[in-house]
């Protein structure tokens, strides 16, 4: 979509009117929702490496705290998209 939108101006037109169907969005929204959790995961098992959240407790309550801050970015990554 980004090499598109940069060919021309009625190519890029087009990548915008894309954008415009709420099904794009939506298929958009649910891509950038699975990379957050992609990325605070890494930043949970680059903690664990470092040899934070090594007991079944403190694993469960970061596991939750990734559940949690994953939830609050695709919020805020739906607000953004469909306002």
């Amino acid at each position: 979509m980004f090499v598109i939108s940069l060919q021309s101006e009625d190519s890029f037109q087009l990548a915008t009117n894309y954008f415009e169907n709420w099904f794009v969005r939506v298929i958009f929204w649910g891509g950038l929702t699975a990379l957050s959790f992609h990325a605070i995961s890494g930043v949970n098992h680059m903690l664990r490496d470092l040899g934070f959240g090594k007991e079944l407790d403190s694993a469960s309550k970061m596991s939750a705290v990734v559940i949690l801050l994953t939830a609050i970015s695709s919020v805020i990554l739906a607000i953004y998209l469909f306002s």
